[in-house]
């Protein structure tokens, strides 16, 4: 039974290779976008799962409420570690991670600046399981000025040696030594470093009374192995009692800060909402809800494809069916049949879809920002992924054709009473409307998504973005060279402006608490500080509303001056900017706090992300930051580009020959803000065009089916006069009537997702009917010319043929 039907699945596929041809096209374009999210999905849910107690690490992290401002940090103060270890026995053991600026490392004349260096105590090995090639994790980290090094890192510094007891130097000031070697950690791995340097010698580098502060929160991250799984929940049920032992004393209330401390489980970190101080990038639940989404939609358009074609040529198989019933056959046997043909077509377009996932997969790994494999069994999850997808395929687009076609009357099949398409044709209708409205959806996403990027690069930051190179230093780097660095720069006529600080616009910002005098304890606001020389004003394009920039003529500017912004002086009951101007402020970056004298009021501009609105921010003298300058911006000329790196590139080599010259724009910056946005808008584009294309791919197969079975009358027509013109309109029209359907359905859907999905901007446009306008418009023209294309065709054909047996 079984070969037969085989034989008779072959043979229908093999005798109507266009329908065979558009059916296994569809779905295997369907089935390809939904291996791609799979593996998207899979990689985005298996961050941080290699570690093998994974499910029993947790990071701390703090929120801090000043004034009602909340912020959640991804942070601790250095001093907590200690603390949560002493007084919780559920916690095995605690470690802290610190991301300490980007240091210059070297070894005889190769100097290379490291982003990814990160600082730990030395049982960090013992909760996270990073190989070890060469050295051993129990001691790699316990003495001073030790480093362990990636594979990567240790060939580039040392070649093919065994770099063990060898050493590299630090910022030209001391030698490490490398007491062992990891492998390269995964893509899938929130912490990302190639150095890992013990935290005992960045005490001894920068002093622990930088560090040993409970209410400073550095760039300092603290994880806990707890004894068993799922301890963590219990664990925050205790912290409230820790805070009030540890945080909310008489500083706290001096600072205005009311603090509450949080275990994370480590496998929520990837997922969760951005935190500040994150040390990897995250991800986002809410876009792996939409890829999958519009995974699951693509594909169902497929189904919808197979289940319209199935059901209109109903008609063609009738007789079978009716002979198959006289014959004996059981509806079941015959909804058995059907199916089976379905999955025989479905596994076709399986072959056909690991083909296409195989040559798509470098443009999608572009697209979503990965570096994804595909192999049937590199997982335990893809394999039976796959045969998920191929049964759900095979039971959605074969059910309903195989009920539809196995209810057939044996009597009226074998006097082929069943016309073509006769019967389902509602449903076929709507389901065409599903199609084109999923279709409609995508588009109306796509306009939105690239309408509000192109916002965001064109939006009015309040400084001036473009033209700007921002390059990366320290203090060591340097040497109190900055001053000969900054006017042998200015002699080409390619700078415009040279300025140093120590965060710049669109880069990870610290705060400070800042409050006005007189004032009550409670008068204190967190407000975001850019420590920065004289230069900074007038670099970056910033416009002061009061006031002036500091002066390198008054000595004091540099010692008790500050500059706030709009929002700062709302903050701290300024209504005007010029009431601000003279007005003493305690500056808490520093303990004790500093007075300092407000000189001027800067318009508010955007020095983060669009995200979110724009907070108070202050300028103050960079010597008072400890980690001194670790930028140096330089304006130059528009059109210059070229000439300026050349002389920047020149005159750095020429003072600081030990340290690497490496640079990049303010406008790349802030366009890295926006990745995950743009990868959005990328995926929305490919997904919407397929989409079309296979909802384009049923239509013309319905069409010319509709077409093929309307012979004779639009043969008759023809004799009787009927145009070109007015038979196109008449097979159109009913298809572009579903269009319009299918508009009314998709607009009210997409405005709300769209509406949701801006909402996560401070800054945004405002939904713009044109968008949909545009939307309907592309799908009816498309459709138009989808059927019209069958529509003339049947048209201008001879009525002769049509009618020559008649």
């Amino acid at each position: 039974m079984f070969q037969n039907y085989l034989k008779i699945a072959l043979r229908n596929l093999l005798k109507h290779r266009g329908y065979s041809f558009i059916n296994i096209t569809g779905l295997a374009v369907g089935i390809t976008c939904c291996i791609l999210i799979m593996l998207f999905v899979l990689d985005e849910l298996s961050y941080d799962r290699y570690h093998a107690n994974a499910e029993r690490i947790c990071r701390i992290r703090t929120d801090v409420d000043v004034a009602g401002n909340m912020l959640k940090l991804a942070t601790t103060s250095y001093p907590m570690a200690a603390a949560l270890k002493n007084d919780y026995p559920e916690i095995q053991e605690i470690t802290k991670i610190v991301k300490w600026g980007d240091p210059v490392f070297g070894r005889g004349e190769n100097h290379f600046q490291e982003k990814a260096v990160l600082w730990a105590d030395d049982n960090v090995f013992k909760i996270f399981s990073w190989t070890f090639v060469e050295g051993d994790p129990a001691t790699a980290l316990k003495d001073l000025y030790s480093i362990v090094l990636t594979e990567t890192a240790a060939k580039k510094y040392f070649g093919n040696e065994n770099p063990i007891g060898k050493t590299i130097r630090y910022e030209n000031q001391r030698d490490f030594n490398v007491t062992g070697v990891i492998r390269d950690l995964p893509a899938n791995s929130q912490l990302q470093f190639d150095m890992l340097a013990s935290s005992i010698s960045l005490i001894e580098i920068i002093g622990l009374e930088t560090l040993n502060n409970w209410h400073a929160f550095y760039p300092i991250q603290t994880y806990a192995l707890l004894h068993e799984k799922n301890q963590a929940e219990a664990l925050n049920q205790k912290l409230p009692q820790f805070v009030s032992k540890y945080m909310q004393d008489d500083m706290a209330k001096t600072l205005g800060r009311t603090y509450s401390v949080v275990a994370q489980p480590l496998l929520d970190i990837h997922l969760s909402a951005q935190l500040r101080g994150e040390l990897g990038a995250v991800g986002s639940m809410a876009y792996i809800y939409t890829f999958s989404a519009i995974a699951v939609c693509v594909l169902l358009i497929a189904c919808i494809n197979f289940m319209n074609l199935s059901t209109a040529r109903s008609a063609r198989r009738s007789k079978e069916i009716g002979l198959r019933k006289v014959l004996g056959a059981l509806r079941v046997q015959l909804i058995r049949q059907f199916l089976g043909e379905t999955f025989l077509l479905s596994f076709a377009a399986l072959l056909l879809a690991m083909l296409l996932v195989e040559l798509s997969l470098p443009l999608f790994n572009q697209l979503a920002g990965k570096h994804l494999a595909f192999s049937l069994f590199s997982s335990g999850f893809i394999f039976p992924l796959i045969a998920a997808v191929v049964l759900f395929v095979g039971i959605t687009a074969g059910m309903y054709p195989a009920l539809y076609l196995s209810r057939f009357n044996p009597v009226e099949s074998l006097k082929n009473k069943h016309s073509a398409g006769k019967g389902g044709g509602r449903l076929r209708k709507i389901l065409v409307s599903l199609q084109f409205a999923v279709s409609i959806i995508l588009i109306i996403s796509t306009i939105t998504v690239y309408r509000q990027l192109d916002f965001i690069q064109h939006q009015q930051l309040g400084l001036d973005k473009d033209q700007v190179v921002v390059l990366p230093v320290s203090n060591a780097i340097l040497e109190n060279k900055y001053e000969v660095f900054r006017e042998q720069l200015l002699q080409s006529p390619d700078v415009q402006n040279v300025a140093a600080s120590t965060f710049v616009p669109g880069n990870r910002i610290m705060g400070t608490p800042v409050r006005k005098i007189p004032s009550n304890d409670a008068d204190k606001w967190e407000m975001t500080t850019i420590p920065s020389d004289h230069y900074f004003i007038p670099t970056f394009g910033i416009q002061l509303l009061a006031g002036r920039n500091y002066s390198k003529e008054i000595p004091t500017d540099m010692q008790d001056g500050i500059l706030i912004n709009e929002a700062a002086a709302a903050e701290l009951g300024w209504t005007k900017p010029e009431d601000a101007l003279g007005k003493k402020v305690e500056w808490w970056g520093l303990e004790p706090p500093l007075t300092m004298t407000v000189l001027g009021v800067m318009k508010n501009f955007n020095y983060i992300s669009l995200h979110q609105t724009i907070g108070p921010l202050v300028i103050v003298p960079i010597s008072y930051w400890p980690n001194g300058y670790n930028y140096v911006t330089v304006r130059i000329s528009t059109g210059q580009a070229a000439s300026a790196l050349n002389h920047i590139q020149s005159t750095w080599e020429k003072l600081f020959p030990q340290a690497p010259f490496s640079y990049t724009f303010l406008d790349d910056n802030f366009g890295k803000l926006y990745a995950s946005e743009d990868r959005l808008g990328r995926i929305f584009v490919s997904f919407a065009a397929l989409a079309i294309f296979i909802a384009c791919l049923g239509l013309l197969g319905l069409a010319s089916f509709m077409a093929e079975t309307r012979t004779k009358e639009i043969g008759i027509r023809k004799v009787l006069g009927a145009s070109v013109t007015g038979i196109v309109h008449l097979i159109s029209k009913e298809f572009l009537k579903l269009v319009v359907l299918a508009n009314l359905i998709a607009w009210p859907i997409a405005y709300y997702v769209m509406g949701s999905w801006l909402e996560n901007f401070a800054y945004r446009i405002a939904i713009s009917p044109m968008t949909f306008i545009i939307a309907g418009l592309t799908a009816l023209l498309i459709a138009l010319l989808t059927v019209s294309y069958q529509a003339l065709k049947a048209a201008v054909a001879n009525p002769v043929n049509a009618l020559k047996y008649e």
